[in-house]
């Protein structure tokens, strides 16, 4: 029977557990970028110091007057 270390050996090992580093930083910053668009998309972007405007800011005064 074939020792394991003589067929798999440190220089694979090493790969491997790159890879699976690599791997699992791929999948948690594809998490992290799905998490921050998901709440990008539930609240609009609120610049500091900005004043809310309401939906119909046009007052009957604001209004040029027709001709």
């Amino acid at each position: 029977m074939v020792a394991l270390l003589d067929v798999v050996t440190p220089a694979a090992l090493a790969l491997w557990l790159a890879l699976s580093v690599a791997a699992v930083v791929i999948v948690l910053v594809l998490l992290w970028r799905y998490k921050v668009s998901a709440q990008a998309r539930a609240q609009p972007l609120r610049l500091p110091g900005a004043v809310a405007q309401p939906a119909c800011s046009a007052r009957a005064d604001d209004r040029p007057a027709l001709a």
